[in-house]
């Protein structure tokens, strides 16, 4: 599932992190945390936290868990201004192999 661009500019304005965005992208799909961690390589543990505010999420991590969750607004949440998110245009980032 997409999240809507309204609920993304909203959430800025209100000032919402990044990891409720996450969170609400891997409820959406119907991942559990232990689901999402196997697929981004990372512990159940690590997403926790980014989910909670307690830890920094890289690009890198942004990039994966859009990937994984289906979900490429998740990029725009994360900077939304940088090349990478200009460049793509509102397209999926390919998976490297």
């Amino acid at each position: 599932m997409v999240i809507p661009i309204d609920d993304i500019r909203r959430s800025r304005e209100k000032g919402y992190p990044f990891g409720m965005w996450l969170r609400r992208a891997r409820e959406n799909r119907g991942l559990t945390l232990e689901q999402l961690a196997a697929a981004a390589h990372t512990s159940r543990a690590n997403i926790s936290r980014m989910e909670l505010g307690q830890q920094p999420v890289t690009a890198e991590q942004a990039v994966t868990f859009a990937i994984c969750t289906g979900t490429p607004r998740l990029l725009d949440e994360y900077c939304g201004i940088c090349p990478v998110c200009l460049a793509r245009g509102g397209r999926m980032p390919k998976a490297s192999a």
